[in-house]
């Protein structure tokens, strides 16, 4: 479970809210509403008050390294910090990455320099250097928003299928309403500086 307490920063907030193991909540709002700086809190990468907890631990009690390494955040925008796609793997022989590799249709990819990789492809090569490291939550800020039909398929049901397997809770931002529906189960909209429950 990923809990929420009294969560604030700069003048947004305070948000309380919890997600069970295996359980979504989608956030929409407009650019610039704060919803990418929620997640940046919630991943303690800015300064922030209130309590965040993932399955009983406390964000304040862990080192943030320790935490950032169960937090999977995907950013809207990827940085990529070597040449070639595979150079960003340390196992690509995994089962699990074998698998994901198959779902999305990207090994042709894996030797290729990644400033020759088109914009969905760099989002296919960062969802999956994501999950490969494993996390126990999972915010993901518009991880589709560069594919088409038939990428967003695959990426939707790869996601879906590891927080299943992994217990893992999912905090989707997202400005595709019914994807925001197929993925999560409660939807929020970031108005006000502060979360409302989305008219159904």
């Amino acid at each position: 479970m990923l809990a929420i307490h009294n969560l604030s920063f700069l003048d947004y907030g305070p948000f309380s809210f919890t997600i069970d193991a295996s359980q979504g909540i989608s956030i929409q709002g407009g650019s610039g509403s704060g919803k990418s700086l929620l997640l940046r809190a919630i991943a303690d990468l800015d300064q922030h008050e209130g309590k965040v907890s993932l399955h009983d631990k406390s964000q304040d009690t862990l080192p943030a390294p320790q935490w950032r390494s169960q937090i999977g955040y995907l950013i809207s925008e990827t940085v990529f910090w070597a040449d070639t796609v595979e150079e960003h793997f340390s196992d690509l022989q995994s089962p699990f990455l074998q698998e994901a590799i198959d779902t999305l249709k990207i090994e042709s990819l894996l030797p290729q320099m990644v400033t020759k990789l088109s914009s969905g492809e760099k989002q296919r090569i960062a969802l999956l250097r994501l999950l490969a490291n494993q996390p126990k939550a999972l915010l993901l800020d518009e991880p589709t928003s560069h594919l088409d039909n038939e990428s967003r398929e695959a990426a939707e049901s790869l996601i879906m299928k590891y927080q299943q397997t992994h217990d893992c809770p999912l905090i989707l931002v997202s400005h595709n309403l019914m994807q925001c529906k197929r993925m999560a189960q409660q939807h929020y909209v970031m108005k006000g500086k502060s979360l409302q429950v989305a008219p159904s």
